[in-house]
């Protein structure tokens, strides 16, 4: 089976029950999906749980991410592409419990990436 660990974010005074339900439903996936949770991150307003996960993953300790929406990581795409990139070059998959993209979300999102660097350039 293999192993994951979930990461969840909220920035606002509801967070703790947000929370709750975003680990819950990264659960449920990971059920469905035949993965198993050996760990689970959470940010409370700051993002120094995502940091410390990135240097996990860095150190090769974190193979595969659950989070139940892609913006739980980062909701400024450029700064996501870096996080994508940085998390494909370790061999790290990134899974969405929503569903968002389908399983191969690298794919989607360097594709997505290369048409939008061909449109800046033309203009």
């Amino acid at each position: 089976m293999e192993k994951a660990v979930v990461y969840a974010y909220k920035n606002c005074v509801t967070g703790k029950q947000a929370l709750q339900v975003q680990i819950d439903k990264c659960r449920g996936f990971a059920e469905r999906a035949g993965l198993e949770i050996v760990g689970v991150y959470a940010d409370l307003h700051t993002r120094s749980r995502r940091e410390e996960l990135l240097r996990e993953c860095e150190e090769g300790n974190i193979h595969a991410i659950i989070v139940s929406s892609y913006d739980r990581i980062e909701r400024a795409q450029e700064q996501f592409y870096r996080i994508a990139k940085k998390l494909q070059q370790h061999d790290v998959k990134l899974y969405f419990a929503d569903g968002t993209f389908g399983t191969n979300c690298y794919e989607y999102f360097f594709v997505s990436e290369y048409f939008a660097d061909i449109l800046t350039r033309r203009k």
